[in-house]
């Protein structure tokens, strides 16, 4: 597809993120000093276990909030990028 060329230059840094992404391990107030407003987004199709990961995420962030994307997936900054800048816009603005 379209997105070959980017995926393929992005090869090199998988095991890198896939050791990071493999050692990581989250703890109880690991993030209870974020202060900046959060806002996560997240897509109403999204399959498992995005949204159960973006609800424990915003559980663990003071304050965070969760925008569901309607109609959108995991990727929904590329389907959809002008939504998706119009939510971030729109948050920033409240």
């Amino acid at each position: 597809g379209p997105r070959w060329a980017r995926v393929l230059a992005a090869a090199p840094t998988l095991p890198r993120e896939a050791r990071v992404e493999h050692t990581w391990r989250y703890g109880p107030g690991v993030f209870d000093a974020i202060a900046a407003p959060t806002l996560l987004l997240t897509g109403a199709d999204s399959g498992a276990p995005l949204p159960e990961l973006t609800d424990l995420a915003a559980a663990a962030i003071p304050g965070a909030r969760i925008q569901v994307l309607d109609g959108h997936g995991h990727f929904a900054y590329t389907t959809d990028p002008a939504m998706v800048a119009d939510v971030v816009r729109t948050w920033t603005r409240s």
